[in-house]
């Protein structure tokens, strides 16, 4: 019986009709993708064409005489470009394993210990992310003000370092985790400490690794934290530095502006390779829709 149904289910996936659907599908995808993917060819193959190509009409699909002229104006004459990316980079850095020293505990906490308030300590802390940043701006330019960290990378870092949406992520990882562990942990003489670094936190590796992606791209993107608080050129970052850049050669030449663009996006491709099981995994695992 079980035989003559997979003969059928094989008979009828050689239909033409079966074929015909499969080569359909395939079609609409390979179309779906290459619409997605043309603005990063164009961005690609744009940083390396002159003023005067990139904005022909129709477009050329590869330069005609590839250069490098782009990149000698991004570092030569606009060599401040180069410390904006180190700014970024240290930014980048900086605020996901302080983001990951800070929330980590606190998830733990909320999700394993016992102490007065506790639910409404979390509930105060989801309700944090009602409000829009704009809204904490001002204050939050007192305080930079008074501590005297206006154009300093620290401000940045300082208010991007608390996350609530990190906190609640990683919490609900550490519920799921069985409490027998714990258990067994203080059996063994391991105080509450010992469980959380020994026994907890490396079970919550996957959950961690997919905050520590996230709030990568999140800090080398950031734009309206640098653009109150870093208002000189030198501690600019990449994407507060773009609209810098627009303004100066967007009359003279797009190409320029494709490049920095290109070398923007190359950090977070780079991240995107390298980690891409981990956050696949981990998105999996906590059942997290991004």
């Amino acid at each position: 019986m079980n035989k003559t149904l997979a003969l059928r289910k094989r008979h009828w996936k050689l239909r033409p009709s079966g074929l015909l659907w499969g080569a359909l599908k395939f079609l609409l995808a390979f179309v779906v993708a290459c619409i997605m993917l043309y603005p990063f060819w164009w961005m690609l193959t744009g940083a390396f064409k002159s003023a005067l190509e990139i904005s022909e009409l129709p477009p050329t699909f590869f330069p005609r005489e590839p250069t490098l002229e782009n990149f000698d104006v991004i570092f030569g004459q606009a060599d401040v470009f180069g410390q904006m990316y180190i700014n970024s980079i240290i930014i980048a850095i900086a605020v996901p394993l302080l983001q990951t020293i800070v929330c980590l505990p606190a998830a733990y906490a909320f999700a394993k210990l016992r102490f007065p308030g506790k639910n409404i300590v979390f509930m105060a802390f989801m309700g944090s992310m009602m409000l829009p940043g704009q809204l904490t701006i001002i204050t939050n330019n007192i305080t930079m003000v008074d501590l005297k960290l206006v154009n300093n990378l620290m401000s940045v870092i300082l208010l991007s370092i608390f996350s609530a949406f990190a906190i609640f992520m990683m919490k609900q990882y550490f519920m799921n985790l069985p409490k027998d562990l714990d258990d067994a942990a203080k059996i063994d003489g391991c105080s509450i400490w010992g469980a959380f670094l020994f026994v907890d936190v490396p079970l919550a590796m996957p959950i961690v690794s997919v905050n520590l992606i996230l709030c990568f791209n999140s800090a080398w993107g950031g734009f309206f934290l640098p653009m109150i608080f870093l208002r000189k050129m030198e501690v600019m970052t990449v994407p507060l530095g773009m609209t810098v850049l627009q303004g100066a050669y967007n009359t003279e030449s797009k190409a320029v502006l494709v490049a920095a663009l290109m070398l923007s996006i190359v950090p977070v491709v780079i991240i995107f390779f390298l980690f891409r099981k981990q956050l696949i995994a981990g998105i999996a695992t906590s059942g997290l829709k991004v």
